[in-house]
C-alpha cells in the first residue's frame, strides 16, 4: 500500500489523516483508494489503522490528526473509541436497509460517492454542511486517451469489469446482478461480439456454458488501462453501485458505456459523454438490442467529447480527493456543502 503504516516515518510536523478499516474488512477497494489518495497528500500524511487500539494510539500521539472512516458502518466504533466527533469523517458508498445513521448525524463530514446516495443522506435528515459528494476515484496519470491518437483498434466489443463472488455472497450476488450478466454474456456471444470479463474469481464460476463465452482477464489493476483501451463498450448491469471505479477508467480511457442508473452513471443524461443508461429491470434481449444499438451508431472513438469527459472526470482524480480530504481536516469551507457532482453543470458538454 502506498500510504503509511505505523512503522513508518512520519513528518516532523505529525499531522496525519487515519484511515480505519477494521481487520476482516481491509482490502477492500476503499482502502486502495484511500490509499491511492495519499499519493497526492500536501498538508497531512496518511496512515491506515486496521483496529481501534491502532487508531487510538495514531489519534492521541499526534499534534493533529483527523479520522476517515472507511464505510459507513465503522462509525459507531470511532466514536466509540473516544475520538471526538469533530475530528471524524466517513465515506458512505450506498445505502444499505437497515444501517443506523445517527452515528453519521454526529460527525465533520459524510462523503458519499454520488448525487443519489447524497440526495437519500439529506432526506435522512443529515445536516446538509457535513455532506460531501466524493466521488472516489481514479489515477488519471494511468487512465487516460492519450493513446488514442495511435491506437483506434478496439477488439473487444463488449467488456465487464467486476469479481466474481459465488450466490452463498447473496447480497452481493444479487446487487452485482449476476444472474443477468451470465445471461447477457451468453447471449452476446451467441450474436457475435467478442466479450471480455476483467476481474478475479470468474474461473470458479460453475456454468461451463458461460466460461466459454467471454475472454478473460485476471490482471494487476496496473495492467486495467490496456484492457479498456481494447474495449469499445463497458457494460454494468448492477442493481445498485457508488461507483464503480470501472465507470471512471473506462470513461478516461475512451471507452463507451452502458449501464443502469445507479452510482456515477447517474450523473449524466442518457447518451451524454458517450454514456448510456438502461432500465433496471431491463431483459437480456432489450440490452442486447441496446448494445447493437450503440455500436453500429457510436463505434468510433473520435465520436466521443474526450476533452468534456476530462472536464467532467476531473473531481474524481486523486489530487482532486486528496485536497478535498486535506480541506475537511482542515476545517476548510471549500471542503464541505457539496451536494451534486462538484462541478458546475455548464462546462459539461452534452
Amino acid at each position: 500500500m502506498s500510504c503509511g503504516t505505523r512503522n513508518d516515518h512520519l513528518t516532523s510536523k505529525n499531522r496525519i489523516i487515519i484511515g480505519f478499516i477494521p481487520k476482516g474488512s481491509d482490502g477492500w477497494i476503499l482502502q486502495f483508494l484511500f490509499c491511492d489518495i495519499s499519493q497526492y497528500a500536501q498538508r497531512y500524511d496518511f496512515i491506515i489503522a486496521n483496529s481501534i487500539q491502532d487508531l487510538s494510539l495514531y489519534y492521541f500521539s499526534a499534534q493533529e490528526a483527523f479520522v476517515v472512516s472507511m464505510h459507513q458502518s465503522f462509525v459507531q466504533q470511532i466514536l466509540n473509541a473516544g475520538i471526538p466527533s469533530i475530528d471524524v469523517a466517513s465515506f458512505y458508498t450506498h445505502s444499505r436497509i437497515g444501517l443506523d445513521l445517527a452515528a453519521l448525524s454526529l460527525i465533520r463530514a459524510v462523503l458519499p460517492m454520488n448525487t443519489t446516495e447524497a440526495t437519500m443522506l439529506l432526506l435522512a435528515n443529515l445536516n446538509p454542511r457535513t455532506i460531501r459528494v466524493f466521488p472516489a476515484g481514479y489515477d488519471s496519470r494511468v487512465f487516460n486517451s492519450n493513446f488514442s491518437s495511435g491506437n483506434k483498434v478496439r477488439p473487444i466489443d463488449v467488456l465487464f469489469v467486476c469479481r466474481y463472488e459465488n450466490p452463498e455472497n447473496r447480497h452481493y450476488y444479487l446487487r452485482k446482478n449476476y444472474h443477468l450478466l451470465i445471461n447477457l454474456t451468453k447471449a452476446l456471444n451467441q450474436c457475435g461480439y467478442k466479450v471480455a470479463i476483467l476481474g478475479k474469481g470468474w474461473d470458479s464460476c460453475c456454468d461451463d456454458n458461460f466460461k466459454q463465452a467471454f475472454e478473460y482477464f485476471n490482471l494487476d489493476h496496473k495492467s486495467y488501462a490496456s484492457i479498456y483501451r481494447s474495449s469499445k463498450l463497458l457494460l454494468i448491469p448492477s442493481l445498485q453501485e457508488g461507483g464503480p471505479v470501472s465507470w471512471l477508467e473506462a470513461m478516461a480511457c475512451g471507452c463507451l458505456t452502458l449501464s443502469t442508473s445507479s452510482g456515477f452513471p447517474a450523473e449524466l443524461r442518457n447518451g451524454q459523454l458517450g454514456s448510456f443508461l438502461m432500465p433496471i429491470k431491463a431483459s437480456v434481449v432489450e440490452w442486447v438490442e441496446e448494445v447493437s444499438h450503440i455500436l453500429s451508431l457510436y463505434g468510433d472513438p473520435d465520436l466521443i467529447d474526450m476533452s468534456g469527459r476530462e472536464v467532467f472526470l476531473k473531481p474524481a482524480t486523486f489530487p482532486e480527493l486528496a485536497n478535498v480530504i486535506e480541506s475537511i481536516a482542515n476545517d476548510s469551507p471549500k471542503g464541505f456543502n457539496s451536494l451534486a457532482w462538484p462541478i458546475p453543470e455548464a462546462v459539461i458538454s452534452a
